[in-house]
């Protein structure tokens, strides 16, 4: 069954084919995919690095990937989640890996006013 609106979160530092399966995987589930693309701060505070790529350039290769029908900067404020309810989307994917970010984002979206469903999209098979 397809969801109206899906938000998918993440890095996308240098686009590659693990990028790509999670963007057509969320694609192919909504009507609206709403992608969110981690600041360099907060980037720094999770992973201890900074991206390769500016925050624009990673922007910009979601945007030509054709599989975003929005591509917006994470909060400023880490952890403020308004991003969430900015848009209000009716699920939020979340890719196999991102454990921590469920866990944050499940703790959250049980406090707001609409509901939030999620989804795991599996790991890219070669």
């Amino acid at each position: 069954m397809r969801t109206k609106k899906i938000m998918l979160f993440g890095v996308f530092d240098n686009l590659h084919h693990g990028h790509h399966h999670l963007l057509s995987e969320a694609s192919d589930l909504c009507d609206e995919l709403i992608v969110v693309v981690a600041p360099d701060e907060s980037v720094k505070r999770l992973k201890s690095n900074t991206p390769q790529q500016s925050l624009s350039e990673r922007i910009d290769a979601i945007k030509k990937s054709n599989k975003a029908s929005h591509v917006v900067p994470g909060d400023d404020i880490h952890g403020s989640w308004n991003v969430i309810t900015t848009h209000e989307p009716n699920c939020i994917a979340i890719g196999h890996d991102q454990f921590v970010l469920r866990e944050a984002l499940e703790e959250h979206c049980s406090r707001l006013p609409f509901p939030i469903t999620f989804v795991t999209i599996d790991k890219l098979d070669y």
